[in-house]
Order: C-alpha cells, then structure tokens, then sequence
C-alpha cells in the first residue's frame, strides 16, 4: 500500500501491539485520544473521533483505517458508548466516505454476541447431552451481554450501511 493507513485507538493495547507487530510494514497515521507518552515514530493527531473535522483530517490522504477507538470497558455506561463507540465511529466511516479511502476495517469484539455464552442462554444453544457445548456456527444474530457489545454490534451494522 502506497497510502498511510490510519490507524485509530493507537495508545490502546491492540494499537501498541499492531504497530509492535507490524508496525515497520506499513507507514501509519496515529491518532490518539490524549498525548502520546513518548513521541511517535510516524505523523499522528490527537482528537476524539466523534469530531468532524478532526476525522476529516485524520483520513486525509489515507488508503486505509483500522479503526480501534472507543471506550473499550465491559462496564462503561451508556452515555460513555453512545458518544465515543457509537457516534464516533459513525462520524469516522462518514469521513472515510468522503475522502473515498477504500479499505476500513472495524474492530468488533466478542462482547457483540457474548450473551451466547452465558448461563442465560436458552437450551435450544446447546447440543443435548452432557457436554451441552454451545452449537453456534457464526451466523448468529448480535446478542451482547453490555452496552459495550451493544456499541460494537452497531459498529458492524453501520459498517454494513456504508459499505452498502
């Protein structure tokens, strides 16, 4: 990829460990929510990404964005996933769409459908018998367990939505 790929989120924990891992394969655009530690090897923001016009800057002549940012807690409340997960992410694929950059991947989670896997799950999940495994084959509809999931199962839907 000739294009930087902007990557957000990028003083999580998988931001770190992405530019750890393959960090000299790609040159990265970074965008961080507060001051890096350290100074970035690579051009970075700093911003929230449920504000238009940074987004608008920080997918600027990019090819493509790994999208990590949000409030990544199993308890963080409503208003918290709302502004930061929810609108966040849809003002970032909005600005991806405007600056035509053609790759965007979302980074969900398992909190989208973790309510498969705990004890509220109906028996028509299981396989009968006594190992009662979990028959899930992926295709399964969202069923998050916290707004957390509920933040990333609407992240996947509005990635549906502007791919479309």
């Amino acid at each position: 990829m000739d294009e930087p790929v902007l990557l957000t989120g990028a003083g999580g924990y998988v931001g770190e460990a992405i530019l750890g891992g393959i960090g000299d394969a790609y040159d990265w655009k970074l965008l961080f929510h507060n001051p890096p530690p350290e100074e970035p090897g690579h051009p970075y923001l700093i911003g929230e990404v449920q504000d238009e016009d940074t987004m608008a800057e920080a997918v600027e002549g990019v090819g493509a964005v790994i999208h990590l940012a949000g409030d990544p807690r199993r308890d963080a409340g409503w208003d918290s996933v709302l502004n930061n997960n929810i609108d966040g992410t849809k003002t970032l694929y909005q600005a991806a769409v405007e600056a035509d950059v053609e790759k965007f991947a979302f980074a969900s989670s398992n909190h989208a459908v973790g309510h498969f896997e705990t004890g509220r799950e109906p028996d028509v999940y299981r396989v009968p018998g006594p190992d009662g495994k979990l028959m899930l084959d992926g295709t399964e509809l969202p069923r998050p367990g916290n707004f957390y999931g509920v933040s990333k199962a609407a992240g996947e839907t509005l990635g549906r939505y502007y791919h479309d």
